[in-house]
């Protein structure tokens, strides 16, 4: 008879087994570190975060070549004003929970409604309250809102202030507020 121990099975369940009461905590906390700046895509289900706090009224410039729109500051605007588009910039989650911040165009100050623009608009409102994808439609010359047909849970919002978002999406040179910075000399010229 052979008394040397048994090695146990590689791939005992008993093995893997988990105590039910070991802690919930995940190991690692996802620290934010882009939040991209855009419209959702046709496919993308997404949420707008409710409330005033959660957005702002700006203007942004995008710059060809350039992934990220800047964010211009008041004082520099008259030297962007052709380039620069008003927007209101709404916080945005899709179902995977990645933020973004989306830049609805705000009416025209003289009045002049555009139908996408509107349509836009009215979407980024009926996502406060419900999963939303967005589609173009160029026969009605507007864009559609489609509802998810299954019950989505309701996002779970970071623990961010609009601020530090803006910050993150912004930062590293991305806020134009002075008449010589990159993007302004870019679009004299000069670079």
């Amino acid at each position: 008879m052979d008394d040397t121990p048994k090695k146990p099975a590689p791939f005992d369940p008993a093995r893997f087994r988990m105590v039910t009461s070991s802690s919930k905590d995940p190991v690692a906390r996802k620290v934010l570190t882009m939040v991209p700046v855009n419209k959702p895509a046709k496919q993308q289900f997404v949420r707008t975060r409710p409330g005033l706090d959660w957005r702002a009224e700006c203007a942004v410039v995008k710059l060809a070549g350039d992934e990220r729109p800047y964010i211009v500051d008041p004082s520099v605007a008259h030297f962007v004003a052709h380039d620069m588009k008003l927007v209101q910039l709404r916080l945005g989650i899709d179902r995977q929970g990645n933020l973004f911040l989306w830049p609805v165009p705000l009416p025209a100050a003289d009045g002049a409604e555009n139908q996408w623009n509107l349509s836009q608009r009215q979407v980024a409102d009926l996502a406060e309250t419900r999963w939303i994808r967005m589609m173009s439609n160029s026969a009605i010359g507007a864009y559609e809102a489609f509802e998810a047909g299954a019950e989505i849970p309701e996002p779970t919002w970071p623990g961010l202030t609009f601020a530090e978002i803006l910050e993150i999406a912004f930062g590293h040179g991305h806020v134009i507020d002075d008449r010589d910075h990159p993007a302004l000399r870019t679009l004299r010229g000069e670079l």
